[in-house]
């Protein structure tokens, strides 16, 4: 079950209370009073992620506050000072620009007014002397500072930069030692923004799920929640994007199931995503309901949208709730369970053919927990297994052991909790809280990523959680052991950031598709892509398959 804490329902109006955007990330906030007028700024992280190759990459964002009671009194400026720290190789940064933005949103520079360019020296300092003097006025202005990383940037290397002095108009130097906000932004092989706030007429996007295709493509779906980040009932779309040259670029969005709006006829969201064995990509998605208004008269819908052809085209979304649960399910264990939602992220197919998803169900007790959905003839028809896998569960994952065992990892705060079926997911064992993965009660992705029973050196499985008491530092884990330990955490995101979801690529790197909280607030749907050898610090490798 998704929350939203107070504290993150609240942010746009926190923001707007400050100077417009996430307060919390800044650094170097300072002041003074010049010629009868308070002038301020406020320097803070852009992002935390980049990737090699990469162009105006939005490493801050500097916002200057002019305030003498509505005047506009002709401060300008002249020059931005900075130098490039915490960056492993000055030379990864080719080029530092220097931009002012329309508003305090993400930075899009095809609506952004360049102002300046220069090449940092060789210790790393650079001058961005402004085209002609910026004016200030009155209330805020934002100036973003970019970067462009080197094609021959290496997978793992950080780059990061401050600010250290401004030039006003008069030539006057104001303002020393102006800020460097936390965190540096890594290196990846890969990384791109699918959605920033604001992209499409929406405000809001949310839950993410990536697979990757037959022919080898990445096919990302999300939630658009337009004006409001709350969960159904809701305005809200699911939305796909697909990549054909390993995450670098995507087509333009596609709606796969709407509002009324956009073609439907009540909100979708929450979307899980398989592709299987014949090719076909899944969609598992709820709707109308959410899962606290559900009754078995009136339940929270499941809806399937599926794609024969690689994420190109989709087919309109099927209702199959009454294959599941509620009053006119044919299921008499599961007619009076009261509401449910399939887990966001990734589902499976076992090697025998079977589609499995993770249920939340509020069932005939008082609480909530972990069931399956199943398929065996690849969606035609689906049931809920009802054997209860995690008691007290919330959104879950499972992956299938190479015994054909199922492991089932479930949301909770501090230790996530675990537990294992038979091959037919019909007996349960004990549940468990696994003390080798921590964090944040928050929603996260599993996977297999190789197993010796395909032709691979190891089995090896990969599980993302924002390793963090908060929504923060959404992190990547490793197990050699089908499960049973998760070692090597390597943060992808380390500021605040959620939801995420996994992918492997045909060439053996990792895809991860994150919701990465924004300097303007709402997520950005961020993917990156990165190898086993960066994860493990160069300990393992990834080796191909030995069959062909």
């Amino acid at each position: 079950m998704k929350t939203t804490t107070p504290f993150l329902k609240n942010v746009a109006a926190v923001l707007l209370a400050l100077v417009g955007p996430a307060g919390w990330l800044a650094a170097g906030a300072s002041g003074q009073e010049t010629s009868g007028k308070i002038m301020t700024t406020l320097v803070q992280q852009g992002t935390v992620m980049t990737g090699i190759g990469n162009t105006d990459v939005p490493l801050l964002r500097i916002t200057f506050t002019v305030d003498r009671a509505g005047e506009n009194d002709g401060e300008t400026l002249r020059e931005i000072r900075g130098s490039l720290c915490n960056t492993t190789d000055f030379s990864d940064v080719t080029a530092v620009k220097a931009w002012l933005a329309p508003d305090f949103l993400e930075l899009n520079t095809r609506n952004a007014t360049p102002l300046a360019q220069t090449v940092p020296d060789a210790n790393g300092y650079f001058n961005l002397q402004l085209d002609s003097l910026c004016p200030l006025g009155n209330g805020n202005r934002y100036i973003w500072l970019t970067a462009d990383i080197s094609g021959s940037a290496q997978e793992g290397n950080t780059v990061d930069m401050q600010i250290n002095s401004y030039l006003r108009g008069n030539g006057e130097a104001i303002w020393e030692n102006c800020g460097n906000p936390d965190h540096a932004a890594t290196i990846f092989l890969t990384e791109s923004v699918l959605f920033h706030p604001g992209d499409h007429h929406s405000r809001y996007y949310r839950i993410p799920a990536i697979t990757t295709a037959a022919d080898g493509s990445l096919v990302a779906v999300c939630d658009q929640r337009f004006d409001s980040e709350i969960d159904l009932p809701n305005k809200i779309d699911i939305v796909a994007r697909r990549s054909t040259d390993n995450g670098k670029t995507w087509s333009p969005p596609v709606t796969i199931a709407g509002t009324p709006a956009t073609g439907g006829e009540y909100g979708h969201g929450d979307p899980a995503i398989v592709t299987c064995h014949n090719g076909d990509i899944l969609v598992l998605a709820s709707a109308l309901r959410g899962f606290w208004e559900g009754t078995p008269d009136h339940p929270a819908l499941v809806k399937m949208i599926a794609s024969h052809d690689n994420g190109l085209t989709w087919d309109a979304p099927v209702d199959i709730t009454p294959q599941i649960y509620g009053s006119r399910s044919a299921n008499p264990a599961t007619r009076q369970w009261k509401s449910l939602f399939v887990g966001s992220g990734a589902f499976l197919q076992t090697r025998d053919g079977r589609l499995l998803a993770t249920l939340l169900v509020r069932d005939e007790g008082t609480g909530k927990n972990n069931y399956l959905l199943c398929s065996g003839d690849n969606g035609h028809s689906w049931k809920a297994l009802t054997a209860p896998a995690v008691y007290n569960g919330d959104e879950a994952k499972i992956i299938e052991r190479n015994n054909g065992d199922i492991l089932i990892s479930s949301r909770k705060s501090g230790h996530r909790l675990m537990n294992l079926a038979d091959p037919a997911a019909t007996r349960w064992g004990t549940q468990w809280e696994n003390e080798t993965i921590w964090g944040a009660n928050c929603n996260g992705d599993m996977i297999r990523y190789t197993s010796t029973l395909d032709g691979y050196d190891k089995n090896r499985l990969l599980h993302t959680i924002p390793c963090h008491t908060q929504r923060q530092n959404v992190s990547v884990l490793l197990s050699y052991d089908e499960g049973d330990t998760w070692t090597h955490c390597k943060p992808l995101c380390p500021r605040y950031s959620a939801y995420s979801a996994l992918t492997v690529l045909p060439d053996g790197t990792i895809g991860c598709f994150i919701e990465d909280l924004s300097v303007s607030g709402g997520y950005s749907m961020r993917f990156v892509r990165f190898s086993l050898d960066w994860l493990t610090g160069g300990a393992d490798t990834y080796i191909p398959s030995t069959r062909k």
